[in-house]
């Protein structure tokens, strides 16, 4: 389920500004561009996705990396390009997570997570400025999060919110759907809104998905609208996601895979 929230929608600049406020020195000194923050980027991009394994593992340890493939919170909040990934092991390099901050003006992302057989209401944030920097005579690091804190072994160590208060504000703010189910809420706030339409990201999903929306992997609901297997063909049409020669390709390979037997 995929929203682009704006004032219209209740989401005001205020509501923005008490999540990501404390973050304008640091992004000024880090030399972000201010203007990514401006009435034209007044607004959120929410993507929620239902049973998924939502961020499992570890989420009190930082340094705790090991079984790979279970520690979904460490890899995606604390690990980028680690050697020990192969092609087909939930990335390598980190250029997927890095442009869920690149789409905010921000360069924030913000998520509640549940894990499937685990932990949920796991509240957390993180930003990820340009570079180290200098602010107020002492320099930072490039990555700042959004949590609580517990030290390890003299280590401060950042962990999810867990106050119930706090995760009922942040849904309400952003209205967030999603409830007991296992997956992930994202929210980046600060995203170009003359770029972010629910059309454009209808036609951008269905040029990127629709094998995977034909063969029922995945459904999506975006604004509103729901792109499933029933209504692909003539979201293909509505939203006019191909033309030309590619319409041709795509409408024969449709016709192709309804023609097999299910696998």
């Amino acid at each position: 389920k995929i929203t682009i929230l704006n004032e219209s929608d209740g989401l005001s600049r205020a509501t923005l500004d008490k999540y990501t406020a404390p973050l304008l020195g640091h992004l000024e000194a880090a030399n972000h561009d201010a203007k990514l923050m401006s009435e034209d980027y007044c607004g959120a991009l929410v993507i929620e996705e239902f049973e998924t394994t939502g961020l499992i593992g570890e989420t009190g340890d930082s340094r705790y990396n090991l079984d790979e493939d279970l520690q979904r919170w460490n890899n995606f909040w604390h690990g980028e390009a680690k050697e020990i990934k192969g092609g087909r092991s939930l990335g390598r390099r980190g250029q997927g997570k890095i442009t869920y901050h690149l789409a905010s003006g921000a360069s924030t992302v913000l998520a509640v997570s549940n894990q499937e057989d685990g932990a949920s209401d796991l509240l957390f944030g993180k930003c990820i400025f340009r570079k180290t920097h200098e602010l107020d005579d002492k320099f930072y690091n490039r990555h700042a999060y959004w949590c609580e804190q517990k030290i390890i072994d003299e280590d401060v160590q950042p962990t999810p919110i867990v106050c119930r208060e706090t995760l009922k504000q942040f849904k309400s703010d952003f209205k967030i759907s999603r409830t007991s189910e296992h997956g992930t809420s994202w929210v980046i706030p600060f995203i170009p809104l003359h770029n972010f339409t629910h059309e454009r990201i209808l036609q951008e999903l269905i040029r990127e998905f629709f094998i995977a929306v034909l063969k029922a992997d995945i459904i999506f609901d975006v604004g509103g609208k729901r792109i499933d297997a029933l209504n692909l063909e003539e979201a293909i049409k509505t939203y006019k996601a191909f033309s030309g020669e590619h319409l041709e390709y795509v409408n024969w390979l449709i016709t192709g895979l309804a023609k097999r037997p299910n696998e």
